[in-house]
Order: C-alpha cells, then sequence, then structure tokens
C-alpha cells in the first residue's frame, strides 16, 4: 500500500516513524535519500512552510516533494534558467504573476519529487528528464520511466502544491491528514 501522511506542523522523521509503528532506523543514503533497510518500506519526506509530507510504500521507492507557493519574484525566473529545460522556462515565460509562481512550483515539485525517487538528489539535474503531463510520466533522458501525481489536497488549499512519483502509482493514494 501507497500512502501519504500529511502534518500541520513539522514532524521528525522519528515521529512519523513511531506514529506508524515503525521501530527501524533509517539509513541515508550518499545522495541524502533515506531508506528503512530489512522492512521492505520505502519512504520519503518533504517539509514547506509549516507543513510536512511523508510518503510511505511497501510496494516500490517514491519520491515526495511539498512547496508553498510564494507571490512571483524575479527570482524564479533565474532558478527556471539555470535548472529547468528550454522548452519549460519557455511555458512559464508566457504565464503572468500569480500563474506563472503557481506553475513554477507544481513543476519544481514533480521535478524534486523525481530526483528524491530516484535517490540521485537536486545534484541528479533537474533539466536531465522531460515531463510528460498528459500521461503523467517522467521521461529521463537516459530512458526509463517513472510515475507521477500532483495533488492539491483540500488542507493544502490553493498555498502548497504536493507532488509524488513512483515507479507505478495505483489509482487511488490515501492521504491521512495530521494537526
Amino acid at each position: 500500500m501507497l500512502r501519504i501522511c500529511l502534518y500541520a506542523s513539522p514532524v521528525t522523521t522519528k515521529e512519523f516513524l513511531r506514529q506508524s509503528g515503525i521501530s527501524s532506523v533509517p539509513v541515508i543514503g550518499a545522495h541524502g535519500k533515506p531508506s528503512l533497510p530489512g522492512t521492505g518500506l520505502f519512504f520519503n519526506k518533504s517539509d514547506s512552510g509549516s507543513l510536512t509530507a511523508f510518503a510511505l510504500s511497501d510496494e516500490c521507492e517514491v519520491g515526495i516533494d511539498l512547496q508553498e507557493i510564494l507571490p512571483y519574484k524575479d527570482r524564479y525566473d533565474r532558478l527556471a534558467r539555470r535548472f529547468f529545460r528550454p522548452e519549460e522556462q519557455e511555458a512559464l515565460a508566457l504565464l503572468e504573476g500569480d500563474r506563472r509562481a503557481e506553475s513554477f512550483f507544481r513543476l519544481w515539485t514533480i521535478k524534486e519529487s523525481y530526483l528524491k525517487y530516484t535517490g540521485r538528489g537536486i545534484g541528479g539535474g533537474l533539466s536531465s528528464f522531460r515531463i510528460d503531463f498528459e500521461n503523467r510520466l517522467i521521461l529521463p533522458d537516459q530512458g526509463g520511466t517513472a510515475a507521477f501525481r500532483i495533488f492539491t489536497p483540500e488542507c493544502l488549499k490553493e498555498s502548497y502544491v504536493l507532488s509524488l512519483c513512483a515507479g507505478s502509482l495505483p489509482a487511488s493514494i490515501p492521504i491521512l491528514y495530521k494537526d
């Protein structure tokens, strides 16, 4: 089963594992990806603003990213030029103000959730793959695919976006809200 736990306040990995009944101690990989050796479980964490999100699966590796959507600033264009593919930069440039900021953060969460899924982290290159929005797939330049889903759960309201990436995703993913 794959599930997302969303907390209304910052939560440590240790506390999340305790609440989930998992006694294993996480091990951090070379690029920062956490794992739970010997458990058959996969998890990932993201914090933004006052929220914390965890993805937990007993089926496959997962990557999750949560971002608070902040008002548009010119620095987002600089970040896009540095980290996004030319076609992504062009698409963002066509948008104005709040729509550009929201699209920037949606794209960023997809990209970061994929790099967290692979375990390569942000050093793995935010421009090393394409996003097929229509089919909800990540298409790495070196071949292969991964599925992603963008969530805007009600509790996130309009000021947050959350993306989840995995080798495959079930039709329904429970989201557990915790205060």
